[in-house]
């Protein structure tokens, strides 16, 4: 057997036993999926908007967390401008002139993280959330969220992220990918191997910064470390699946290869700091989770090259065999197609069962999030591109782990 054919098997493989082990926890699961929203009993809650250079964005997001559909007296909404070099403090004065409950900070310039550690400081809630300055959370969203913590083992609570518009390509793939990573998340939570505690809204217990400490600069991903230290402690990370909140999608290559950058280099590098969480006896579903990523992701990179190389390679001996008849290309008869001469071997099924799997995923993703957007196209533009930029990003991670380069915060 060629050793790609053996590689794609083994891809194959883990992408089939991941799925057995997301569909058999969904089945397992399905009736408790949802939680009822709080209806009495609202506890203090403090969201802490830490922003740099966000004057197009700030103002709609401060809109979007005072018209939370949450009592006022127990509504606390702490701005931090983390040394910004825009109008984002005045344009946030605005609101905090308008409305008693936000108070606005300026700081120099020290990252996510320090502003995230000024803001708690300021408060005295029991519940601290953070949202990021370009994420606008839906009305019904933080009383849904609250309401898993009723139970006290609960110590943070996490939303589902959507795309906020989805124009070009890469956009609309972004929003599928978002769309499967809500059901993904949700099975995550119910096995706890949530291994993120996102920022465009999550809610942790005060108790959680007293007894692991506050954010720190996790290589610009402090909202993964936290999540990671907070599994090693044994804190439960929930998923409320119907709290929504949107997010602005990266608009071009540069811009989305840098935020994937800094995700996947985040994760090699945190997964380096913490390496006991790779003892399945101990943490079991959650270092189960992590094999799968670096075993997928391996496997996935090697082939996307390998094909890669193929295309080019191709086109060369192309090149070269027409540069023997001077490119006069005219003459050539076109190949004739015959579909019998198509290789219908095991991988070919596999991969059949693969794509089907993947639909399965985004009817679920849709029926859960109660998405109603047309996904013709982008599921086109997802199963075209999504591999491959995929490979680039882990690959550049790769490449930035190896030599030693810092990511940035945008």
């Amino acid at each position: 057997m060629p050793p790609m054919d053996f590689l794609a098997y083994i891809g194959i493989f883990l992408g089939l036993y991941f799925s057995i082990f997301v569909f058999s926890t969904f089945f397992e699961y399905r009736k408790s999926i949802y939680k009822e929203e709080l209806k009495k009993n609202f506890p203090k809650v403090c969201l802490i908007v830490p922003c740099y250079n966000e004057e197009k964005n700030i103002g709609k997001t401060l809109d979007a967390l005072l018209n939370l559909d949450y009592p006022k007296e127990k509504l606390e909404i702490i701005v931090i401008d983390d040394g910004s070099t825009d109008k984002t403090f005045s344009k946030a004065k605005i609101f905090e002139e308008k409305d008693e409950r936000i108070k606005l900070f300026r700081k120099e310039n020290g990252g996510k993280h320090t502003a995230l550690n000024f803001a708690i400081k300021k408060t005295n809630s029991r519940f601290i959330g953070s949202v990021d300055a370009d994420s606008y959370v839906k009305k019904d969203a933080l009383k849904k969220l609250m309401s898993y913590f009723e139970d006290e083992k609960t110590k943070a609570v996490v939303s589902t992220i959507k795309i906020s518009g989805a124009k070009n390509v890469l956009e609309q793939i972004q929003y599928l990918e978002y769309l499967i990573s809500a059901f993904l998340r949700k099975i995550f939570s119910l096995t706890n191997c949530l291994n993120v505690v996102p920022g465009p809204l999550s809610v942790i217990r005060r108790e959680v910064f007293d007894k692991i400490g506050m954010y720190k600069d996790a290589h610009q991903t402090e909202d993964m470390e936290m999540a990671f230290r907070m599994q090693r402690a044994n804190l439960k990370i929930a998923h409320s699946i119907d709290s929504i909140v949107y997010t602005n999608p990266c608009p071009t290559f540069k811009s989305l290869l840098i935020q994937r950058l800094r995700w996947r280099r985040g994760f090699i590098l945190n997964l380096k700091d913490y390496p006991d969480l790779l003892n399945i006896r101990r943490y079991g579903n959650l270092s189960f989770l992590f094999y799968y990523y670096i075993m997928a992701g391996s496997v996935s990179l090697i082939l996307i090259l390998w094909g890669v190389w193929k295309i080019i390679s191709l086109i060369l001996n192309k090149i070269v065999h027409f540069s023997w008849i001077n490119f006069d290309i005219f003459p050539l008869s076109l190949p004739k197609i015959n579909l019998f001469s198509f290789n219908l071997g095991p991988l070919f099924f596999l991969g059949m069962v693969s794509f089907l799997i993947f639909i399965f995923y985004i009817i679920i993703s849709r029926h859960l999030t109660f998405d109603k957007k047309n996904l013709r196209w982008k599921v086109v533009y997802y199963v075209a591109l999504y591999a491959f930029l995929n490979a680039t990003w882990w690959f550049s991670a790769l490449f930035s782990v190896v030599t030693k380069r810092k990511a940035v915060w945008r």
